[in-house]
């Protein structure tokens, strides 16, 4: 019975949204306010809109919240004060 129950929880965990930072497929979506996006090669739940320091890029579902700015070279969210502190 105890197998059951540890198949039953590992099931509802896999269903279970998955949170910032997270891995994240077609099988594993995210939770509210977040979408998977591709970085680096790997799949993950980010905000949407991103916030700061959160991959970015010009896909309408990995862009920037108000007020921040996609890195052009970095492909992170960053204020607009902070583009010239960057290296570039």
């Amino acid at each position: 019975m105890n197998a059951a129950l540890d198949s039953l929880a590992t099931f509802s965990l896999l269903k279970a949204p998955r949170q910032i930072f997270q891995p994240c497929s077609y099988y594993a979506e995210c939770g509210d306010y977040l979408s998977c996006h591709t970085f680096n090669g790997i799949n993950r739940c980010y905000h949407y809109p991103r916030l700061g320091g959160e991959p970015c890029s010009s896909d309408l579902k990995a862009q920037c919240m108000i007020g921040l700015t996609c890195h052009e070279k970095y492909k992170v969210c960053v204020q607009n004060e902070q583009l010239n502190v960057l290296p570039k």
